[in-house]
This record gives C-alpha cells, sequence and structure tokens, in this order.
C-alpha cells in the first residue's frame, strides 16, 4: 500500500462520515433518538431528585414544563451541532486533498528528476528504431522518443546554465 493509498482511503473514510452525518441530519429517526435519550436522562434526574427530597405536585409539574420548554432548543442544538460536524469534515477533506495534491506533484517532480539521472548516466538510452521492432505486440516502451529527447534538453539546458 503506498502512501497515496493511505491518503485516498482517509479522503474515502472522511467522506463516508460525511454522507453519513448529512443523512442523520435529514433524518427524523435521528432526532427522535436524541430527544428520547434526552428526555429518559431528565427521568432519571427527577426520579434521583424526588428520591432524595420529596417534590410536590406542583414542583414536579414545574420540572415537567420547563423540560418541555427546552424541547425545542434541544432539537436545535442537535441539528446545529451536526451541521458543524459536516462543517469540520469539509475542512479537513478539503486539507487532505491538498495534501494529496501537494504530494502528488512531489512525487511526479522526484520522479522526472530519477529519470534524468538515469538518462544522464545513461542507464536509459535513446529509444531507436530497431527497440521498437523487436519489442512484443502490445507492450509500451519505458519512455518515448519525444520525453526522452525533452528530458535530454532538459538536462543540457542546465547544464548550459550551469557553465
Amino acid at each position: 500500500m503506498s502512501f497515496l493509498d493511505i491518503i485516498n482511503e482517509k479522503i474515502t473514510g472522511m467522506e463516508a462520515t460525511r454522507a453519513a452525518v448529512a443523512e442523520a441530519v435529514q433524518s427524523p429517526q435521528h432526532h427522535r433518538v436524541k430527544c428520547e435519550e434526552m428526555v429518559a436522562g431528565v427521568l432519571k434526574e427527577l426520579e434521583e431528585l424526588e428520591a432524595s427530597s420529596p417534590m410536590t405536585k406542583e414542583q414536579l409539574m414545574g420540572e415537567m414544563i420547563s423540560v418541555l420548554n427546552q424541547l425545542p432548543s434541544f432539537v436545535q442544538s442537535v441539528w446545529t451541532s451536526a451541521l458543524d460536524d459536516i462543517s469540520v469534515l469539509d475542512a479537513e477533506m478539503a486539507r487532505w486533498i491538498q495534501f494529496r495534491e501537494l504530494y502528488n506533484s512531489w512525487y511526479v517532480a522526484e520522479e522526472r528528476k530519477l529519470i534524468k539521472q538515469d538518462i544522464s548516466t545513461g542507464v536509459i538510452k535513446e529509444p531507436t528504431k530497431e527497440d521498437r521492432r523487436t519489442r512484443k505486440i502490445g507492450t509500451r516502451p519505458p519512455m518515448s522518443l519525444r520525453e526522452y529527447r525533452n528530458l535530454s534538453k532538459e538536462l543540457e539546458s542546465a547544464e548550459d546554465s550551469e557553465t
């Protein structure tokens, strides 16, 4: 597994997470479950409060009305929290995509540098017509004549500028 594969895997994972969060935001089931969890927690707290200090019926009614009044803001907070999660994931994905592009450009430059080095040392020779005739059908040459000559020209111009 190459480094580029790891980066792509990370981006794919974040895209899947983002899709799941976006789907949850649009799902009434998600909001219902969150509300049920909140109400269950409040009921448990009220039972504990009742056990520690008995409450009158009016006090209990007041607490329940307070909980019901807070329900709309709770749903809003669940919604905004999910939207914030989506924007954080979008920013993180953008950062990883930029990182992938930087890595790709670096990789291409390094590969080009190695090919130039091989051309200057003679490891890679200029393709000839004879090579083309002897090459098996369907196989591609490691480098085209045009690519070879362009890279050779770059090497010559670099040597000229150094002297």
